[in-house]
């Protein structure tokens, strides 16, 4: 699991929103960014759930990387 310093990242915020099987992931950085991440579930259970907020975090993580990874043109010769 990736690791931010406290010096980059304020917070990490999970919610559940109402009449939905889906856990979204915030991660507030100290320069203002947002990025969110989400991963659904199927039963509602601790164990799903803890699950499902562990792979909400890398898919956000994921996103953050995206945005935060330079372009580079790959050549297929």
């Amino acid at each position: 699991m990736e690791k931010f310093s406290s010096s980059d990242l304020q917070r990490v915020d999970y919610w559940v929103p109402a009449l939905s099987r889906a856990v979204i992931c915030c991660l507030i950085f100290n320069d203002g960014s947002v990025t969110v991440g989400h991963c659904g579930f199927k039963e509602q259970t601790s164990a799903e759930f803890s699950a499902a907020k562990k792979e909400a975090y890398e898919d956000a993580v994921r996103a953050w990387k995206k945005e935060h990874t330079p372009w580079e043109p790959v050549n297929n010769e």
